[in-house]
Protein backbone atom coordinates (compact mmCIF):
# COMPACT_ATOMS: atom_id res chain seq x y z
CA UNK A 1 0.00 0.00 0.00
CA UNK A 2 1.73 3.46 -1.03
CA UNK A 3 2.11 6.89 1.00
CA UNK A 4 -1.08 7.98 -0.05
CA UNK A 5 -3.70 5.06 0.38
CA UNK A 6 -1.93 4.86 4.31
CA UNK A 7 -3.04 8.57 4.54
CA UNK A 8 -6.67 8.18 2.74
CA UNK A 9 -7.41 5.77 5.56
CA UNK A 10 -6.02 8.21 8.07
CA UNK A 11 -8.12 10.95 6.66
CA UNK A 12 -10.74 9.17 7.78
CA UNK A 13 -10.85 11.29 10.89
CA UNK A 14 -11.78 15.11 10.84
CA UNK A 15 -8.82 17.28 10.57
CA UNK A 16 -8.65 21.10 9.62
CA UNK A 17 -4.91 21.26 8.04
CA UNK A 18 -5.03 23.41 4.89
CA UNK A 19 -2.02 23.78 2.89
CA UNK A 20 -1.24 26.87 0.85
CA UNK A 21 0.79 25.89 -2.02
CA UNK A 22 3.01 27.86 -4.33
CA UNK A 23 4.98 27.30 -7.79
CA UNK A 24 9.09 28.05 -8.50
CA UNK A 25 9.85 28.19 -11.96
CA UNK A 26 13.54 27.22 -12.78
CA UNK A 27 15.05 28.19 -16.38
CA UNK A 28 17.66 27.26 -18.52
CA UNK A 29 19.31 29.26 -21.48
CA UNK A 30 18.13 27.95 -24.84
CA UNK A 31 19.40 30.07 -27.42
CA UNK A 32 18.51 33.56 -27.43
CA UNK A 33 16.09 33.20 -24.47
CA UNK A 34 15.19 30.81 -21.32
CA UNK A 35 12.85 28.11 -21.71
CA UNK A 36 10.87 26.90 -18.17
CA UNK A 37 13.38 23.13 -17.42
CA UNK A 38 11.07 22.37 -14.33
CA UNK A 39 8.54 23.81 -11.27
CA UNK A 40 8.70 23.42 -7.60
CA UNK A 41 5.56 22.90 -5.57
CA UNK A 42 6.11 24.02 -2.24
CA UNK A 43 3.02 23.21 0.20
CA UNK A 44 2.92 24.85 3.90
CA UNK A 45 0.92 24.57 6.81
CA UNK A 46 2.03 26.02 9.81
CA UNK A 47 6.01 24.05 10.11
CA UNK A 48 4.61 21.74 7.67
CA UNK A 49 6.50 22.19 4.38
CA UNK A 50 6.86 19.36 1.70
CA UNK A 51 8.15 20.15 -1.77
CA UNK A 52 7.61 18.55 -5.43
CA UNK A 53 8.91 18.68 -9.04
CA UNK A 54 7.62 18.59 -12.10
CA UNK A 55 9.52 18.19 -14.90
CA UNK A 56 7.38 18.10 -17.60
CA UNK A 57 6.70 21.82 -18.39
CA UNK A 58 4.50 20.75 -21.36
CA UNK A 59 1.55 19.61 -19.29
CA UNK A 60 1.58 22.84 -16.66
CA UNK A 61 -1.60 23.67 -18.03
CA UNK A 62 -3.50 20.54 -17.53
CA UNK A 63 -1.94 20.42 -14.01
CA UNK A 64 -2.85 24.00 -12.99
CA UNK A 65 -6.18 23.04 -14.69
CA UNK A 66 -7.13 20.04 -11.87
CA UNK A 67 -6.41 22.85 -9.40
CA UNK A 68 -7.97 26.13 -10.87
CA UNK A 69 -10.13 27.68 -13.74
CA UNK A 70 -8.42 27.07 -17.04
CA UNK A 71 -7.98 31.05 -17.55
CA UNK A 72 -6.31 30.86 -14.52
CA UNK A 73 -4.10 27.85 -14.81
CA UNK A 74 -2.86 29.90 -18.54
CA UNK A 75 -2.27 32.54 -16.32
CA UNK A 76 0.00 30.86 -13.88
CA UNK A 77 1.88 28.80 -16.76
CA UNK A 78 2.56 32.20 -18.75
CA UNK A 79 3.69 33.91 -15.45
CA UNK A 80 6.07 30.90 -14.68
CA UNK A 81 7.67 31.20 -18.57
CA UNK A 82 8.50 34.64 -17.70
CA UNK A 83 10.41 33.40 -14.55
CA UNK A 84 7.75 34.66 -11.78
CA UNK A 85 7.23 32.20 -8.53
CA UNK A 86 3.31 32.08 -8.32
CA UNK A 87 0.96 31.58 -4.98
CA UNK A 88 -1.93 29.42 -5.98
CA UNK A 89 -5.00 31.10 -4.76
CA UNK A 90 -6.95 29.11 -1.57
CA UNK A 91 -5.95 26.01 0.58
CA UNK A 92 -6.02 22.47 -0.49
CA UNK A 93 -6.47 19.84 2.01
CA UNK A 94 -3.81 16.79 2.53
CA UNK A 95 -6.21 14.43 0.17
CA UNK A 96 -5.99 16.79 -2.62
CA UNK A 97 -2.45 17.85 -2.84
CA UNK A 98 -1.79 13.61 -2.53
CA UNK A 99 -4.18 13.06 -5.41
CA UNK A 100 -1.53 16.20 -7.40
CA UNK A 101 1.28 13.91 -6.44
CA UNK A 102 2.42 15.04 -3.09
CA UNK A 103 3.56 11.89 -0.87
CA UNK A 104 4.07 10.69 2.67
CA UNK A 105 1.80 14.50 3.30
CA UNK A 106 -0.08 15.15 6.44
Amino acid sequence: MGSCAKHILVMAKPTHITYTLRTQPTLLPDDLSERLEYVTFTATAGGRIKKIWIVSPGTLFVIFSQLVAPLQAAHIVGELRKGNTVQLPGTYTPTQLCEFGFRDIE
